[in-house]
């Protein structure tokens, strides 16, 4: 799950999507943008993954603890040995 930053109580605004729906993503990879009052917020994947699905769009007000995406983590390759 992807969430906005929760820090203070002005509005935030997705500004931009980095990575598109169905497009693999890693951890601390830039995912999207949030705009809060004068400052941005890059927001970063938490896991390697996909992105599967953008609830949000671009313009798009962002409620505090709200989920805008959603992540399927990567499997973890099993060991051959």
């Amino acid at each position: 799950t992807v969430q906005p930053p929760a820090e203070n109580a002005d509005p935030a605004t997705l500004l931009q999507w980095y990575v598109r729906t169905g497009e693999p993503i890693h951890s601390g990879q830039d995912l999207l943008l949030i705009g809060q009052g004068p400052r941005l917020h890059p927001v970063t994947s938490p896991v390697d993954g996909t992105l599967l699905v953008q609830w949000s769009e671009v313009g798009e007000a962002m409620g505090a603890g709200q989920t805008i995406g959603w992540i399927r983590p990567d499997l973890p390759v099993p060991d051959p040995r």
